[in-house]
């Protein structure tokens, strides 16, 4: 893993402009504070070797700006120290928005994060011709544990068979296969390891047992990798369940954020019974925006934002101040392989001390304390009603009918 951050203290140079001196001296503020060289992110494409292995008919790039968010003091058992974070996104006011909340947060003590599990599970499925055969198959499987461990981990080198649990729905049994894949993301590892246990389970149960296979799935869509599911945000059986908490300072919600802990608790409080209504999963305003803002810029797979931004908001008012707190139940990030290697995302990687091995828990941990910044910022925004007027001032691209017409502020 590269070299945790250095304290950052001030605050970026050159905020509000939008010239090439002012990109560059960002840009070498914050190489200067970290110690990593910034230069992939001046916006020139790598080499097109670098690529190889990421994408097929390559025609060219599609440029995505990135700002970044801080600083953001985080006091984790991966992360700690304080933080910029980089958000590649086209959404004006969403870097401000997650400033502000890295603000409030830091002159309130920092935000405390813990991973509290990590695993990355997908489930191959077997047909038979009777629920009877079914059963004895999940009963056989269970008895063959060590030989599918064996088989599973000897296909990676980083890899490990944590759990073979075979799920009986009627003739077809799943089998929720969960590994540690290390800093790695991991869903084609784990693809390859269920390959070759399907393989000798073709084989060997039949032989041993006289029962049929009628037909086997290396994938049954059980492990629901990509998708929304209840079963994921239950059991955390897909990347990190992770949860974080601030308490804010009765003073830094009023200067920071521009309203009462009373206020912000009650807006929170009115806004649980419409999501309920609306059968949502959890009670977050966005935390999509931050799982996609970062996975962008540090090359995740931006196909597991819905899964990774499921989550959940806990509050409770204080007489001095609020406790707010996140749990993201599915955080799936990795530090090696995929897009991590280009030179760009690796950059950015660097920037939060998270490349290479050792870093995927520290960034799992930055991502969940950059959602609840965020969402204590849009929350604070809506509660004091400044969320229309922060987009018109930051959002610069507006229609051609003209900038919506404020009443004046009182």
């Amino acid at each position: 893993m590269s070299t945790p951050p250095r304290l950052h203290s001030g605050h970026l140079p050159f905020q509000g402009r939008y010239t090439e001196e002012a990109l560059s001296g960002r840009r070498s503020w914050i190489a200067e504070q970290t110690g990593v060289d910034l230069s992939a992110l001046g916006g020139g494409p790598p080499p097109a070797s670098a690529i190889e292995g990421n994408i097929e008919n390559h025609v060219g790039y599609v440029q995505i700006p990135v700002g970044v968010a801080g600083p953001l003091r985080i006091d984790g058992e991966f992360a700690q120290g304080t933080f910029f974070v980089p958000l590649a996104t086209t959404e004006g006011a969403l870097v401000a928005s997650a400033s502000r909340g890295a603000r409030a947060i830091t002159e309130s003590g920092g935000a405390r994060v813990r991973v509290i599990s990590d695993q990355m599970m997908r489930s191959p499925s077997f047909i038979f011709r009777s629920l009877v055969d079914s059963v004895a198959f999940a009963s056989w499987v269970r008895n063959e544990e060590s030989a599918i461990r064996a088989i599973a981990e000897s296909q990676t080198r980083h890899g490990r068979l944590l759990s073979c649990e075979p799920t009986v729905l009627g003739d077809t049994v799943c089998l929720l296969m969960s590994y540690d894949t290390g800093d790695a993301y991991g869903a084609n590892m784990v693809m390859r390891c269920n390959w070759a246990v399907c393989n000798y389970i073709v084989s060997a149960f039949p032989a041993q047992s006289g029962r049929e296979i009628l037909d086997h799935y290396v994938d049954s869509n059980m492990g629901a990798e990509k998708k929304i599911s209840f079963f994921t945000y239950t059991t955390s059986m897909r990347g990190k369940r992770v949860v974080a908490e601030a308490k804010l300072d009765r003073s830094v919600t009023k200067s920071v954020l521009r309203t009462t802990p009373e206020d912000l608790f009650e807006a929170f409080v009115a806004g649980i019974t419409p999501t309920a209504a609306a059968g949502s999963m959890g009670v977050n305003v966005n935390f999509s925006n931050v799982v996609a803002a970062i996975f962008a810029a540090c090359g995740q797979d931006i196909a597991t934002v819905p899964e990774s931004a499921q989550g959940q908001l806990n509050f409770r008012l204080e007489s001095d101040g609020l406790y707010f707190g996140c749990l993201m139940p599915n955080i799936v990030v990795g530090t090696v392989g995929g897009g991590t290697a280009l030179p760009a995302q690796s950059a950015a990687l660097d920037m939060m001390g998270c490349k290479g091995t050792g870093g995927a828990k520290k960034l799992a941990e930055i991502v969940c304390a950059t959602c609840l910044a965020l969402d204590l910022s849009t929350f604070s925004a809506i509660c004091s009603d400044h969320f229309v007027r922060a987009h018109e001032k930051l959002g610069r691209n507006r229609p051609k009918t003209g900038p919506l017409g404020l009443p004046p502020q009182v």
